[in-house]
């Protein structure tokens, strides 16, 4: 009688797990979860509609004069 190799005991353990519903579940919400986040990370940020841009010279409706 031949003792199981290591990776055959990787491969069977691995088919165990995956074949668990509840570990099906927490990998699928994981996965969405990280899909959720990267969108939020990279979406872009909503039109500023009040002129007030803090990289450009403001205008506070002054006119300077000469």
């Amino acid at each position: 009688m031949t003792s199981p190799s290591s990776s055959t005991l990787m491969a069977e353990n691995v088919s165990a797990i995956a074949s668990d519903p509840k570990f099906r579940v927490a990998v699928a919400a994981a996965i969405t979860s990280l899909i959720n986040n990267k969108e939020i990370n990279t979406s872009t940020p909503p039109p500023n509609n009040n002129n007030n841009n803090s990289f450009g010279p403001r205008d506070n409706g002054e006119k300077s004069g000469s």
